[in-house]
């Protein structure tokens, strides 16, 4: 998952991107799992703060729920809700930066 949101890393609100850092950190052994915990709580807090948390069409909560995502893992490694994190995970990402089909289909130069 790590590397999936690092590829869209460019399109991240700050915010977001330096959670990416942190978990980036976290897997790299030089950030605390307190570290993760903490930027964890302030992502969240972040989106709870303006009650966003639950605007997954906004490109900026959907990056910021996709690191979340990420953070989440590193939290809880052996989690059995892994499946369920992926999907949700994806489904955050096509949010962020919409699949390469759809964005063709709205280009009107691709119509031809």
């Amino acid at each position: 998952m790590l590397d999936c949101a690092a590829l869209i890393e460019q399109r991240m609100p700050a915010p977001a991107a330096r959670a990416l850092q942190i978990a980036n950190g976290y897997r790299a052994g030089i950030v605390s799992l307190q570290s993760v915990s903490d930027t964890h709580d302030a992502c969240c807090e972040s989106l709870s703060l303006d009650h966003r948390e639950m605007q997954l069409d906004d490109p900026e909560v959907a990056a910021i729920r996709a690191v979340i995502c990420v953070l989440h893992l590193q939290l809880h490694p052996e989690s059995d809700e892994f499946v369920d994190l992926l999907s949700f995970f994806l489904h955050l990402l096509n949010n962020i930066e919409p699949p390469l089909h759809r964005a063709r289909a709205t280009d009107p130069k691709t119509l031809c």
